[in-house]
């Protein structure tokens, strides 16, 4: 496989001060994601910088996918149940529009490019925390470690419409060419 493989105890992929996240009132993160362990709490990727401001996502013990979105200690995170993770790939993909009238709105997550329902504790800024100087780490959260592989990670500073998500995951279909930053995509 061409991919990369984290072993769960000390592999991440340390981005520095990745600066899309810095109070972003808009962003799409998609990563291709094959789990080696199921029931363990890890990390996929995070920027943490005191617990009160963060952003996170993460399968926590019981496989649920929780995403932190935390700012001025706003308590904020949200958590997908019918995640069902396995040990096989999937493309895992979180929008985030602060512009969207509730949290419904702001903060959609995709599993194999269909929606995925969320519950809601506490109400999502329009925009993330000031996380400046604070590093991006991919395959941890605090102390879980990721175990598996992850591929084609990739980012954007707006909101991808779920067409546009389901390209994506139908890559042999899509008009998104993610190699060359091509093709048909306007958000």
């Amino acid at each position: 496989t061409k991919s990369i493989d984290f072993d769960g105890t000390d592999d991440k992929i340390n981005l520095g001060d990745f600066t899309h996240l810095n109070s972003a009132s808009a962003f799409t993160v998609s990563m291709w994601v094959k789990s080696s362990a199921t029931n363990i709490s890890y990390g996929l990727m995070s920027k943490n910088k005191d617990g009160n401001d963060q952003f996170a996502i993460r399968f926590i013990s019981d496989q649920r996918i929780f995403i932190n979105i935390e700012k001025d200690n706003d308590g904020f995170f949200a958590v997908a149940n019918s995640i069902n993770a396995d040990t096989n790939w999937h493309n895992i993909v979180l929008v985030f529009d602060g512009s969207g009238a509730d949290n419904s709105a702001r903060l959609k997550l995709y599993k194999d490019g269909q929606a995925v329902t969320l519950s809601y504790i506490n109400n999502i800024a329009t925009t993330t925390a000031d996380l400046s100087g604070i590093d991006f780490e991919i395959g941890d959260y605090v102390t879980e470690e990721f175990a598996g592989n992850m591929d084609e990670i990739a980012f954007w500073s707006s909101a991808l419409s779920a067409t546009e998500v389901a390209q994506i995951y139908n890559n042999n279909k899509a008009t998104l060419d993610l190699s060359t930053d091509t093709g048909d995509y306007t958000s």
